[in-house]
């Protein structure tokens, strides 16, 4: 409901709430009333992707595609895919571009946000070394066997480990290189690479812990304009960003040009130096667009 009273007022004279869950459809409803503005907002509880041009309000093409869909993961939450359903389904073309390299037409529309870009780093941190994996439990206790179990393969959240990073020691060994390039006016799950490769140059030697992800989103296409930003240094005087989203990590270890062990199955650290170059290799799901 929040999007919904801020576009009324900005100065909306017809909104459409949509909200998959119809206990919160019911809350959505509720505050509007609350807020004088249930003449003006009309919330549907369905999913995007069943909702028509006359369930909406005035049964009426909408100008602007207002959505807050992005997750820890950028496109974790499929924000792509739903808004493109409803940006080509619903909305109302903004304008219709022809180009050079591009010579059949392309609508072009108003959605907010614009464009956003999914980041990568490397960190290092002992404290959360502590966290991913083990090695003694008091005097003469060895378990660090133990880390044989250690999952680097997944990607785990922040705010699910009650982390937030800006408030512990870490440092990142490169600059954060961009992963996905999302233009939420036109493109589709299908302009989404399955695998993208970068080659980065570590900038100060250390231990590399875990590969970070955070996000920049932006009102404008072009960058300019306002930005919200997950990266830890962007949160923190807000809070509230961290437990909403945070960062995602993935525990890393040393592995070979084939992705294999290097010496056995027990994970070994990635120690790096500056100047080293090391490359990511970034994975997307297309069957669950993210």
């Amino acid at each position: 409901g929040l999007l919904s009273l801020l576009a009324v007022q900005c100065g909306a004279e017809a909104v459409t709430a949509i909200e998959g869950k119809r206990e919160l459809a019911e809350v959505s409803k509720t505050i509007m009333e609350q807020n004088k503005c249930e003449s003006k907002v009309k919330v549907i509880s369905k999913m995007s992707t069943d909702v028509t041009i006359s369930d909406l309000a005035d049964e009426a093409q909408p100008t602007v595609l207002v959505s807050e869909l992005l997750g820890v993961l950028l496109l974790g939450e499929r924000a792509l895919h739903f808004m493109a359903d409803v940006r080509d389904r619903l909305l109302k073309p903004a304008n219709t571009l022809i180009t050079p390299t591009s010579p059949s037409p392309k609508n072009q529309f108003n959605v907010i946000p614009a464009r956003a870009k999914q980041f990568v780093s490397l960190i290092s941190s002992d404290t959360l070394s502590l966290i991913s994996g083990v090695s003694s439990f008091g005097e003469g206790v060895d378990l660090s066997y133990l880390n044989t179990l250690q999952d680097t393969a997944s990607t785990i959240f922040t705010k699910n480990l009650g982390v937030r990073l800006n408030s512990i020691e870490f440092q990142e060994l490169c600059e954060p290189v961009c992963i996905a390039d999302v233009n939420f006016q036109q493109d589709t799950s299908a302009d989404i690479p399955t695998v993208v490769e970068h080659i980065v140059q570590i900038q100060q030697a250390g231990t590399v812990h875990a590969a970070m992800f955070s996000w920049d989103a932006f009102i404008n296409t072009d960058c300019s304009g306002p930005k919200l930003s997950t990266h830890p240094n962007e949160t923190k005087t807000n809070p509230m960003r961290d437990v909403a989203w945070g960062q995602a990590l993935q525990w890393v270890e040393r592995v070979d040009e084939k992705g294999k062990h290097v010496d056995d199955d027990f994970p070994r650290p990635l120690v790096v130096k500056k100047g080293d170059r090391v490359k990511i290799i970034a994975s997307f799901t297309k069957n669950v667009a993210h």
